[in-house]
């Protein structure tokens, strides 16, 4: 998960280096192709907003990779 400002696109590089696992690669709410994606941009809202995609993708045990704002 990039940071604020930032867009999935720009971990494509690091996606394809782990190429044993499933990774999954997600904008920020309201960044990058989320934008018509309504948000309040507090850490809570965007945290949730980001258990859900993993849960609806199906994903019971992860690791977490991102930027900290």
């Amino acid at each position: 998960m990039p940071g604020f400002g930032a867009t999935a696109d720009q971990l494509g590089a690091l996606a394809r280096r782990l190429g044993g696992f499933r990774v999954l690669v997600f904008d920020l709410p309201g960044h990058g192709r989320s934008a018509g994606v309504p948000t309040d941009g507090r850490l809570p809202a965007l945290a949730a907003t980001l258990h859900d995609a993993i849960d609806e993708a199906g994903a019971r045990a992860y690791h977490l990779v991102g930027v900290v704002p």
